[in-house]
């Protein structure tokens, strides 16, 4: 009888042996579902470094020019033009006006951009004009420390369709001419205003920058012709046929109003321009060897002039 009693008193406390892992079993059983709300979670975390990263005009450059703001755009403008650049002005581009007006200086010597450096300019892409139309194309005016070097102009450029600007330099001292080079945002093409400007100077593409003088003049029909009519004869015979002499023709520029503004040269602008007309567009330079020139632009010539201490200018070329 006391060996039955014993052997239940065994069997019952094996069964409440039993009892208690099978309440310790259960936890460990929910701990397994637990990856599913971690995985959920970190995607949550994906999904938030997304929408925090910043747009491309809230980021911070090394260099900024401009006025930022939550709806200006910004443009990466490279210096190449092979010396440095401390200086930049950036203004609508201007027409048929005299004006040298350029606004504020926008680095404003909080840095300087050595030859390969770049900046970012933020603008307004929906800015508009005094008359109501919207801005597309600006021009760029760029200073050096190098205070013996000229400074430099990039004319009529389409910033607000430009997905970058290098600002390059073609030949080097007086005869260097300053272009631009760029991708439309329409595409991965590279535009250059080389061309442009050479066209603008008066320079042939053939003439390039050789020669003494920056602005080569472009030769007239009148003397592509006189050339041609003087140019040797391709075979001589070997016994020459007399040939009558004639009196050559004189050669007559059809460009009545380059003649008409050559008469002008050594008078003032002002009378030039009562007689001629406002030119439709004009830059100054600041030449080593004759101080600042001006350079005006009529549809068929070019008149260049003399500014003096005082801001008169003298008629100096016509062609």
């Amino acid at each position: 009888m006391r060996k039955i009693q014993l052997f239940l008193a065994v069997l019952a406390a094996a069964a409440f042996t039993a009892a208690g892992c099978g309440k310790s079993s259960a936890p460990a059983t929910e701990a397994q579902e637990t990856p599913t709300p971690e995985a959920e979670a970190e995607g949550e975390l994906v999904e938030m470094e997304k929408t925090e990263k910043p747009l491309e005009a809230e980021k911070d450059y090394e260099h900024m020019i401009g006025t930022k703001t939550a709806t200006s755009s910004v443009l990466l403008i490279e210096n190449q033009t092979g010396s440095e650049i401390a200086t930049i002005y950036i203004r609508p581009t201007v027409t048929n006006s005299l004006t040298d007006d350029w606004g504020d200086e926008l680095v404003k010597g909080s840095f300087t951009l050595k030859n390969g450096d770049e900046t970012a300019f933020c603008f307004e892409k929906d800015l508009k004009d005094s008359a109501g139309n919207l801005v597309t194309n600006y021009d760029i005016r760029v200073g050096y420390t190098d205070i013996y070097k000229n400074e430099c102009f990039f004319r009529n450029l389409p910033l607000t369709v430009m997905k970058d600007l290098t600002l390059c330099m073609e030949g080097t001292g007086l005869n260097a001419i300053p272009y631009a080079k760029y991708h439309s945002t329409a595409g991965d093409t590279e535009y250059s205003t080389l061309e442009e400007v050479k066209k603008r100077l008066g320079l042939t593409a053939t003439t390039g920058i050789t020669g003494s003088s920056l602005l080569t003049p472009t030769p007239t029909p009148a003397q592509t012709q006189q050339a041609e009519t003087t140019a040797a004869p391709e075979q001589v015979p070997d016994t020459p046929t007399p040939v009558p002499q004639e009196t050559a023709a004189p050669v007559v520029n059809p460009d009545s109003g380059a003649s008409s503004a050559s008469a002008y040269i050594g008078q003032s602008l002002d009378s030039l321009m009562g007689a001629m007309g406002s030119p439709t567009g004009s830059e100054y330079v600041d030449e080593p060897e004759t101080g600042r020139t001006g350079y005006h632009y009529y549809d068929t010539f070019t008149v260049s002039t003399i500014v003096d201490d005082a801001g008169n200018e003298t008629v100096a070329g016509v062609w």
